[in-house]
């Protein structure tokens, strides 16, 4: 097994500089201030289960100021696009002839945060997927941002940072990515899909573990989910990932599940920095900020809670390091201690993730507003 200092994780931060940027489509270059970007490092472990998100966005490639908005539709000041320039045909999710998957985030105002998957656009508005928030509160003059998603072929390119697997059969894959069932009911959910990256004299892409036949390098990875990178042997040895990304700024709106049962939310935060329980902007009111505090210590008077992972011990299938629960005064306690205040603790590394397992409600979708600590 590693020790916890060779499995220290590496986040390098570049300061942001006020660089003339011209757009595609424009020819006038203006000054504007780019955000920070970084490099990343993290380590998987043979044998093991790592709980990973990415701590950076992609960089964003337009930047824009809302006109209007009616319905699913986006107006922005100008015609700064091309028409259909951020769209991604729903057949190349799996034959990987387009490069990007798009998505918009709202970057100021009251819903600061929101992030919506384009579908369509012309030289000035976007079509969007209002899911799970539609656009309500969106007005003129908020700003807004368009990046790619992070895919399988973009945080691991050709297989960088994990071990390719030799072929298709169960004996011959190495490095596994499992995606956790996001749309599920309940908790305690199986993975909803298995990827990994097949290298062989005919094929070198990410493929679908009950699809190895198409290319499936395209697959996205939401900004805010979690992802676990498995390598379920000694045979397959610990690797070193290295990504580069934008800093993120802005707020994030995470939307967290209710059901009429316990309901696990798989979270990875995009933020290169570490967070505490009270870093995370949890509180006692409104809501506990998409959090449900607990009335009491017990069991029966708990609510939504956060389990939290050890990436540094070695195994798969790893149960829950740990359990928080948030009291209606604003404290935090941990399942095994019901006295001490322990808001403090560290419950997010960059690169990690966690779950937020909601209790039972008849709300079905709760936005969590997460805003940078740095």
């Amino acid at each position: 097994m590693k020790s916890r200092s060779s499995m220290r994780t590496v986040v390098s931060i570049v300061l942001a500089l006020a660089l003339p940027i011209i757009s595609a489509t424009t020819t006038q270059a203006v000054d504007v201030v780019t955000d920070p970007v970084g490099f990343y490092n993290v380590v998987y472990q043979t044998n093991s289960d790592t709980y990973f998100s990415m701590p950076f966005t992609r960089p964003d490639e337009s930047r824009a100021v809302v006109a209007s908005v009616s319905g699913s539709i986006i107006t922005v000041n100008g015609s700064p696009w091309i028409a259909g320039q951020w769209v991604f045909p729903a057949t190349s999710s799996v034959d990987g002839t387009v490069s990007n998957t798009y998505y918009v985030v709202i970057t100021s105002g009251t819903k600061s945060g929101a992030y919506f998957i384009i579908t369509n656009n012309t030289v000035n508005t976007l079509d969007v997927e209002l899911t799970p928030e539609d656009l309500s509160g969106v007005t003129a003059g908020d700003t807004l941002r368009i990046h790619p998603f992070w895919t399988l072929g973009t945080i691991w390119p050709k297989g960088q940072g994990i071990t390719p697997s030799p072929g298709t059969t169960g004996a011959n894959r190495r490095t596994q990515v499992l995606f956790p069932n996001i749309g599920g009911y309940g908790y305690n959910l199986a993975s909803a899909a298995t990827y990994f990256f097949l290298q062989t004299a005919t094929t070198t892409n990410w493929v679908l573990s009950t699809d190895t036949a198409h290319n499936y390098n395209h697959q996205i990875v939401l900004p805010d989910q979690y992802v676990i990178v498995r390598n379920q042997s000694l045979l397959i040895p610990t690797t070193t990932n290295t990504t580069v990304g934008q800093v993120s700024t802005y707020a994030l709106r995470i939307p967290l599940y209710g059901t009429n049962v316990n309901q696990d939310c798989y979270i990875g935060l995009p933020r290169p920095s570490v967070h505490t329980l009270y870093d995370l902007g949890f509180t006692n009111n409104n809501n506990g900020n998409g959090f449900r505090p607990s009335a009491g210590t017990t069991g029966g008077a708990r609510r939504d809670t956060l389990l939290v992972f050890n990436n540094t011990a070695q195994g798969v299938n790893k149960s829950t390091a740990a359990t928080y629960y948030l009291l209606t005064n604003g404290q935090w306690r941990i399942s095994t201690d019901s006295a001490t205040d322990v808001g403090t603790n560290v419950v997010f590394t960059p690169g990690s993730g966690f779950i937020i397992r909601k209790y039972p409600t008849n709300t079905p979708v709760i936005i969590w507003n997460n805003v940078p600590n740095y």
